[in-house]
């Protein structure tokens, strides 16, 4: 799927910069998880689909402000 290998070279691209494997994973995580919540592609996310997607974390899921960074589905 075109989203995995764009996913993996980013991946590599961050692995590069020396970021940790937990600092990586959370990140595709959290992409995967906005990919899954607005079921767009993050090349076609708006600011409203931003706006939407941590809108459900503090309201719904209930996550403190503080954790939402690191949102994971």
């Amino acid at each position: 799927m075109f989203l995995d290998n764009a996913l993996d070279g980013w991946e590599r691209q961050q692995r590069a910069k020396d970021l940790s494997p937990g600092t990586i994973g959370s990140r595709r995580s959290l992409v995967i998880g906005m990919v899954d919540f607005s079921t767009r592609y993050p090349w076609q996310w708006t600011i409203a689909d931003a706006d939407d997607f941590f809108a459900h974390a503090r309201g719904i899921r209930n996550l403190a402000y503080a954790t939402m960074r690191s949102v994971n589905s």
